[in-house]
């Protein structure tokens, strides 16, 4: 629980920052500040982690690499660059609202995939209608106040 509750608070911290600079700096300046921070710490952070976990075989195969090459080239910098040119057209609040369906997506996923919606109850259904529910009516709510914010 603690874990969960500092991921959403770094992440909540990582949106809220993004607005405040996206505002002085050009998206793609700003991703890459980004991830070369990351990539520094996580160098930095390798050995500590390779000594607590044991492995027996750090260095992947090509075909590790190019795999990596294409997640972290689509699913990061790629979405990244969305995620930050969208923070300039609606809130902070808004985006990390919507990162809540996120886990609504997973569940639907696997009951698709994997055919595991029998487990699923009403009371999951309500929640999911609640979850959509807030998403879109405070999206909507934040492109109205957008729209009518005078200059």
């Amino acid at each position: 629980m603690t874990i969960g509750f500092i991921s959403a608070f770094l992440a909540s911290t990582y949106t809220i920052l993004n607005k405040k600079f996206v505002i002085n700096y050009d998206v793609k300046t700003l991703l890459l500040y980004e991830m070369l921070g990351s990539s520094i710490f996580f160098i930095f952070c390798t050995p500590f982690y390779v000594n607590i976990f044991s492995f027996d075989k750090l260095i992947g195969t090509p075909s590790d690499y190019v795999y990596l090459l294409l997640l972290s080239s689509v699913c990061t910098i790629g979405l990244y660059l969305l995620q930050i040119s969208v923070v300039k057209v609606i809130s902070a609040f808004t985006v990390n609202l919507s990162y809540n369906l996120e886990p609504i997506y997973s569940i639907i996923l696997a009951m698709i995939i994997f055919k595991e919606g029998q487990e699923l109850n009403f009371s999951f259904y309500i929640g999911l209608i609640l979850i959509i529910l807030s998403v879109a009516l405070q999206t909507i709510s934040s492109l109205k106040a957008k729209k009518h914010k005078p200059f």
